[in-house]
């Protein structure tokens, strides 16, 4: 493989590019091969040099993360499971689901809604306010509450008892 990158160096004064090492397994040999390019040492017109120690540092210490990780590469190519090791994981998985999904159906609560929000019971019960004084009640409380008052209380059993009591009629 190549590996090729360019880059444009704005500088003041004179410095040195370092030489650069690359670690890397070769799968082949089983052993570490390091790749090194050559140091360049650049001058600017009128600039003075600067001290190559903090860049030194730096490539030693890239050495040692790359010592430690191909260190980790092979502490991990010693670690494998028998084949039925992870056969019976994989069953457990899946009977540790099945029992989760069969547990929370039984655990499942059922919930009742009222199908009909208080604006929409608004708009069935309306027209009829002036057949039943608990209708033109209610109808008070709601709009009454759609106009921003937080102390109405509405009873929801009261409400979807008197909207199907309407719907009845206008089925019927």
């Amino acid at each position: 493989a190549t590996y090729e990158k360019r880059f444009a160096l704005i500088a003041d004064r004179n410095f040195t590019i370092p030489s650069q090492s690359l670690s890397c397994f070769d799968y082949k040999t089983g052993t570490l091969k390091e790749l090194k390019t050559k140091s360049y040492r650049i001058e600017v017109a009128g600039g003075v040099a600067l001290p190559p120690a903090v860049v030194q540092r730096s490539q030693s210490m890239r050495e040692e993360i790359d010592q430690s990780r191909y260190d980790q590469v092979k502490k991990d190519d010693t670690k494998s499971y028998p084949k039925w090791t992870l056969l019976l994981f994989f069953v457990l998985g899946v009977l540790a689901a099945l029992a989760v999904m069969m547990i929370a159906k039984k655990l499942r609560f059922k919930k009742t809604v009222n199908p009909i929000r208080e604006d929409e019971a608004l708009k069935i019960l309306y027209p009829h306010t002036d057949e039943n004084s608990e209708i033109e009640e209610m109808v008070r409380k709601l709009y009454a509450k759609k106009n921003g008052d937080k102390t109405i209380v509405i009873d929801k059993k009261e409400l979807k008892e008197l909207v199907r009591r309407v719907m009845g009629k206008n089925e019927g």
